[in-house]
């Protein structure tokens, strides 16, 4: 498939667009922030398709924080979809994305060349005719969003935060036997605060997997909750270098009971 074919099925100049799979591959962040780039590539990249884009600007264009943007680039670099050099003078972050592994992930065995004419034709229609039957027959269908950055700040970033509070929960849950609940008051007061703080939901299931790995099966697993776990202690949960083996019943000590906290 040509570069310029899966760059006209992943976004337009009057839409952000987001693939279902590509969410479904990499997660709607980072598919958020790969769609952005290959908006950028068309426009910047040149013949060996290396193009520059920096922090301040994409957290401009997805809401996305230096941190979160980070983590993604890591992932999206460790999966072959991306790859990232530092060069020049001064010296300037060049990123170049490899169209063949996007569309090992998103398109597999599926030719969109029976396609290929209707999304030529959507894109100079404005996307009047989106919801053409060459699309709703295809697995490549994909769903716009308006490029309004309030409207995509708002309603992106309340449908990820939803995502990250049910999976660190559920995820609490299936290591430490619990049962909590997502929506909960509390619960979402936690996670809200340390979403506000550039947190991802790979750092909860770090603090998850190092609180589990020591607490379990100990007097200390009835902390093993949200208030303790996403409270005011989580950096330091977070940045715990884990040594030695879990802490038996029997020698556990009370000191260690009292220097919980509960929430914030």
């Amino acid at each position: 498939m040509q570069d310029r074919t899966l760059k006209q099925l992943l976004m337009s100049s009057s839409y952000f667009v987001l693939n279902k799979q590509i969410v479904k591959a990499i997660g709607i962040e980072a598919g958020f922030l790969l769609t952005t780039l290959i908006e950028a590539s068309d426009g910047l990249a040149n013949e060996d398709g290396w193009f520059y884009k920096t922090s301040p600007s994409l957290e401009e264009e997805t809401g996305l924080s230096n941190h979160k943007q980070s983590k993604i680039i890591e992932e999206l670099t460790k999966l072959g979809i991306l790859e990232q050099e530092n060069k020049g003078m001064p010296m300037k972050r060049y990123f170049r994305i490899n169209f063949n592994k996007i569309e090992e992930l998103v398109l597999k065995t599926q030719d969109l060349k029976n396609s290929n004419a209707s999304i030529k034709e959507n894109e100079k229609q404005g996307f009047k005719n989106f919801e053409s039957k060459d699309l709703k027959n295809s697995n490549a269908c994909i769903e716009k969003i308006s490029n309004n950055k309030e409207y995509i700040n708002n309603n992106l970033n309340k449908e990820l935060n939803n995502n990250i509070y049910k999976e660190a929960v559920d995820y609490l849950n299936e290591k430490a036997g619990t049962k909590y609940k997502s929506n909960s008051k509390n619960t979402t007061k936690h996670i809200k605060a340390r979403l506000n703080d550039g947190y991802t939901l790979e750092d909860f299931k770090s603090v998850i997997d190092k609180k589990c790995s020591e607490w379990l099966n100990t007097d200390m697993e009835k902390y093993l909750c949200p208030d303790t776990l996403f409270g005011s202690k989580f950096e330091k949960y977070l940045n715990q270098k884990i040594n030695g083996p879990k802490i038996n019943k029997n020698t556990q000590s009370n000191a260690a009971a009292q220097d919980i906290k509960w929430g914030d």
